[in-house]
C-alpha cells in the first residue's frame, strides 16, 4: 500500500547562507573549467596537471579552498593555484560594455561611454569590482553594465594554458598533458569501460570475477605497445577502483568458456580494446 504523509515545513534558520555562498563560488571555478575542458577536447577522466583559480578577493579565494580537496578529484587535476595577481600570471583584465543594458538608457552617449569602458585601465577595472559601480560623465554604471574578461599577454611566460573568465572570476588550464598523464587518462577510460561492463552483465561491485584485456586492432604496433604499457604502469590505479584483478588476456588459465560472463570490443584511444569478464 501506499501511505501519504505531508511534507515538514522547511526551517529557514538551518540554512547556512554561508555554505551556500561557498558552493555557488566553487560551481562558479567548476563551470569554466569544464567549459575549458570542451573547448580543447579533453574529457573530465584525463587528468591535467595544473589549474590557477584568479580572483581579485581574497575572501573569494579563501571560500573555494575550503573545497579544495573536491576540486582537485571534482576537476581532476593534479595541483591548483590561487591567486590575486593577474598580472604575475600574464593576465590583463578588459572591461567591455553591456550593450544590452546601456542601449536603452543611454541612446546618444552609448557610444562615447563605451568607449571610456573600452579604455579602462587595469587600476580602473579594480576599482569598479571593487566597488561594484563607477561612474562616466553623469551616468552610473554597475555589475549588469560592465562586462570583465581576461585575455593572456601576448608576451605571458604561462604557455600551455588555456583561460575562461566570468567577470572577475579566471582559470587558467594546462591544456597540454604529458605523457604520464595522457596514459593515466586511458587507464581511467579503461576502468570506465570495465565498470559500464559489469553493470551491464548484472555483476555486483562486490562479486569475485577475473578480467582479462587484450588490443584488437590499432594503428601501429607502437602505439598498441603503449596502450598496453598505460595500463600496466597503472594497474594499481585500476585495480584499486575496480576492486578486482586486471590481466592480459594471454594469462588466462583454468577459464571454460562457460566461466565468461560478457565479452566487449571497444575504442580507447587510437585502438580498439577487447574486455572479457569472466566468474
Amino acid at each position: 500500500s501506499v501511505h501519504y504523509k505531508m511534507l515538514p515545513k522547511c526551517n529557514l534558520d538551518n540554512i547556512l547562507h554561508s555554505l551556500e555562498i561557498t558552493f555557488k563560488r566553487f560551481r562558479s571555478v567548476v563551470e569554466l573549467v569544464r567549459k575549458v575542458r570542451e573547448q580543447n577536447n579533453l574529457p573530465m577522466k584525463h587528468p591535467l596537471s595544473q589549474l590557477y583559480v584568479v580572483h581579485p578577493s581574497a575572501l573569494f579565494l579563501e571560500d573555494v579552498q575550503k573545497l579544495h580537496d573536491i576540486m582537485l578529484e571534482d576537476l581532476n587535476v593534479k595541483k591548483i593555484t590561487y591567486s590575486k595577481d593577474h598580472r604575475g600570471l600574464g593576465l590583463t583584465m578588459v572591461a567591455n560594455p553591456c550593450i544590452a543594458s546601456l542601449g536603452k538608457r543611454l541612446r546618444g552617449d552609448l557610444k562615447a561611454v563605451s568607449e571610456k569602458i573600452n579604455a579602462f585601465s587595469q587600476e580602473e577595472i579594480l576599482a569598479f569590482i571593487n566597488n561594484g559601480c563607477a561612474t562616466i560623465g553623469d551616468h552610473g554604471m554597475g555589475e549588469n553594465d560592465i562586462r570583465i574578461s581576461y585575455k593572456i599577454e601576448e608576451k605571458s611566460k604561462i604557455s600551455g594554458f588555456a583561460v575562461e573568465a566570468n567577470q572577475e572570476l579566471a582559470v587558467l588550464l594546462n591544456v597540454h598533458p604529458n605523457s604520464q598523464l595522457q596514459d593515466e587518462g586511458l587507464a581511467r577510460e579503461f576502468v570506465n569501460k570495465i565498470q559500464r561492463m559489469r553493470k551491464k552483465a548484472g555483476v555486483s561491485p562486490t562479486q569475485d570475477i577475473s578480467i582479462y584485456y587484450n588490443i584488437e586492432k590499432s594503428n601501429t604496433k607502437q602505439y598498441e605497445d603503449r596502450v598496453y604499457e598505460a595500463i600496466a604502469n597503472n594497474i594499481a590505479l585500476v585495480e584499486s577502483i575496480v576492486k578486482q584483478s586486471v590481466a592480459r588476456a594471454s594469462k588466462i588459465v583454468n577459464k571454460r568458456e562457460s566461466d565468461l560472463i560478457l565479452q566487449e570490443s571497444s575504442q580507447l584511444g587510437d585502438a580498439i580494446i577487447a574486455i572479457s569478464l569472466y566468474y
